[in-house]
């Protein structure tokens, strides 16, 4: 049975590979990738500078709000690994996009740099 199940499964590699359907789901992870990861962190770049007019903070406040996206989410995948093992992938999808948006949008409502740094800078970036 295993040997049957091994040459089907070759059979629709084969086929896989014939179509067109890879570059399509290359081109589609590559958009996604460039979305979730390449925007957001570009776009805090242009916010830094209304942030220190808004809230007349000093630049380094608002740098590291920016360091701290960054880096959680660049470097919070040995974190994000352990968490996804214990737990599973759809729970951690949908706990990570619920989080970073109510904490996107509470940053919204934020009466000073210290606490958009914490919620964009922490709350977003895991």
């Amino acid at each position: 049975m295993v040997k049957g199940n091994e040459q089907a499964s070759e059979i629709l590699r084969r086929r896989y590979y014939k179509t067109k359907r890879r570059y399509v789901v290359f081109a589609g992870s590559v958009l996604i990738q460039f979305i979730g990861v390449a925007m957001p962190s570009a776009m805090l770049g242009i916010v830094y500078v209304d942030m220190t007019r808004e809230f007349r903070a000093e630049a380094s406040q608002a740098a590291l709000m920016l360091s701290l996206f960054r880096g959680i989410a660049f470097g919070g995948g040995v974190l994000g690994e352990m968490v996804i093992r214990r737990v599973g992938d759809f729970p951690c999808m949908i706990g990570g996009a619920l989080g970073g948006s109510l904490t996107l949008l509470a940053s919204a409502f934020a009466p000073n740099m210290v606490t958009i740094v914490v919620l964009i800078g922490v709350g977003t970036g895991s």
